[in-house]
């Protein structure tokens, strides 16, 4: 976070790097049983939803980082916060 309140584009898009792949992994998981929620268990349809548009915030943020849109970095990652606080409190005890 403090490279999108800094500005540093480049930190940005190597902090997104390990997040590639992570969500088709969580995918196949929650298919498979190996993954799920600890609260509202029968809402996946919902947490599958929330983690599709988190995942293309991501992908924003990776695109403002690269063209060194530091007004649209801190804008997504506003958005991507409030996303993580409200998925964690659907899903999570």
């Amino acid at each position: 976070m403090s490279a999108v309140s800094l500005g540093d584009a480049g930190a940005v898009r190597k902090a997104l790097e390990p997040m590639h792949g992570t969500m088709e992994k969580t995918h196949a998981g929650v298919r498979e049983g190996r993954v799920t929620l600890r609260k509202n268990a029968a809402r996946i349809k919902e947490f599958k939803t929330m983690d599709l548009a988190f995942h293309a915030k991501l992908e924003a943020l990776n695109r403002a980082a690269h063209h060194k849109n530091k007004k649209e970095m801190l804008r997504i990652t506003k958005q991507l916060l409030e996303g993580c606080v409200q998925c964690h409190s659907k899903f999570r005890p």
